[in-house]
Parts: structure tokens; sequence; C-alpha cells
């Protein structure tokens, strides 16, 4: 369940990242972005091997209500331009990575494979500091909450 979610779940953000690693006003949000698809494919493509090689011929087990999924609103990305664009993407992928943590959390401690704690320990440690830059991008640019 956490592998095929946790792979939803990064599909919606290297989604979103495609569109902003081009459409971000700020370079350092398009130069992170473009960071955020390289390594959220990485990770999909670890998770799909790992769901074939530990769980083949099951099922898929996605569960949208498992702690921490979400769904980003792409669509609403996408219809937006410039700054605000840029204030949507980190007003979106703050809660998401936020979601994320959730769910590497609630994994960590219930997951049999090794492999996939450590992977889980690391998806913690890697979406805190995009929320911290993420975060830092919306002080700066006048965005905060």
């Amino acid at each position: 369940q956490y592998i095929d979610t946790m792979i939803r779940h990064h599909r919606d953000a290297l989604e979103a990242g495609q569109l902003a690693a081009t459409r971000a006003q700020h370079a350092e949000l398009r130069e992170g972005a473009a960071k955020l698809v390289s390594s959220q494919q990485r990770q999909i493509t670890l998770l799909r091997a790992w769901r074939d090689r530990w769980y083949a011929g099951k099922a898929n087990a996605e569960n949208l209500h498992l702690a921490g999924m979400t769904r980003l609103d792409k669509a609403a990305l996408a219809s937006l331009s410039n700054e605000a664009f840029d204030r949507k993407f980190i007003d979106l992928m703050i809660p998401h990575h936020q979601c994320c943590i959730v769910m590497a959390k609630e994994a960590f401690g219930k997951v049999e494979h090794s492999e996939l704690k450590a992977l889980s320990q690391q998806i913690m440690d890697v979406q805190q500091q995009e929320i911290d830059r993420l975060n830092g991008y919306r002080a700066a640019w006048g965005g905060g909450r």
C-alpha cells in the first residue's frame, strides 16, 4: 500500500514540478523544480522496481486515504503565470511535502524491507529540506502567510 500510494503521490509532485521547471518566474524555483522532477522520477523508478521484485502479480494497493495522501490541484496551477504561478506552486507544494513526511513517518515503523525503511527516512529528510527552501522563497518574495 505504501509503495503504490507513494508512487501516486510522487507522480503528482513530478507533474507539478514539470510545470514549474518551465513556467516559474524565479530561476531558483525553476531550478529547484527541475531537481524535484529528477529526484521524484528516480524514487518512482526505485519503488516500481521494488514492487515488481517483492510483490509481483499483486493488485494495485493504492490508498488515497492513507495518512498523508493528498492530491495536487495541477489544473489551478497550470492556469496561472508569473508571480501568481510561483506563489501557487509554493502554496501547493509545502503541504504536499508535509503530507509526504506524514506518510513516510507512518510507514517507517511498519515496512518489512530495510531498503524501503531507508528510503522513507530519506524522503522525510529531503521533503523537510524542500519545505524549508520553499518557505524561504515565500518569505523572500513577499508571499508569507
